[in-house]
């Protein structure tokens, strides 16, 4: 009885130094994350996606479009980035515990120094500059992808249904009487 007093003790504590251990390493993480400035970096981008999308909207909206359908559509796209980066951000939220998860102890210090030490810092601040030199190569794929995209549907369509034309022969409707034949009694037993 003794002996499992002292298995119970000597478990709760190696438990108790996992959690600590584990609770430390989230923590890091969070560090990680925060010296990355990963929410920050949602604010940055939110301006140039809502560019982007604009841009792509335009390409597509009616030439007779009138000031007050482009406005309203304007104003939805917009709404629409601003959840997703909301939702975006969300996530970032949730990232530590990925890290922790994913990355050492000793690969989250080296993060945390990389991203707190002059070049770390240096690199994120460039980061808008990179998605806005990026933003045009992104609209030039989507252009190009979109009419091969578009003819892949039309291909995947399925062909309309031959229709009814002058040359194909009339169909002829009797209107007799038809007989049908009484059905037979069944035997007697």
């Amino acid at each position: 009885m003794k002996k499992l007093g002292i298995f119970l003790l000597a478990a709760s504590c190696l438990a108790g130094s996992a959690l600590a251990q584990d609770a430390q390493k989230t923590q890091l993480a969070n560090d990680v994350i925060k010296s990355m400035n990963a929410d920050k970096m949602f604010d940055s981008m939110t301006g140039q996606i809502k560019q982007m999308v604009s841009a792509q909207t335009s390409m597509y909206l009616p030439a007779d479009a009138t000031p007050e359908q482009k406005a309203k559509i304007t104003k939805v796209q917009d709404q629409a980035v601003d959840l997703a980066m909301e939702a975006a951000k969300g996530m970032v939220a949730k990232m530590g515990a990925i890290y922790a998860e994913v990355y050492s102890a000793e690969e989250l210090t080296a993060m945390k120094a990389f991203f707190t030490s002059p070049e770390g810092k240096s690199m994120q601040a460039k980061q808008p500059q990179i998605m806005q030199k990026m933003m045009p190569l992104v609209q030039q794929m989507q252009a190009e992808l979109m009419p091969k995209i578009g003819a892949l549907v039309e291909q995947a369509k399925p062909a309309p249904a031959p229709a009814v034309t002058a040359t194909t022969p009339p169909v002829s409707v009797t209107t007799e009487p038809v007989s049908v034949p009484a059905p037979a009694k069944a035997p007697a037993k």
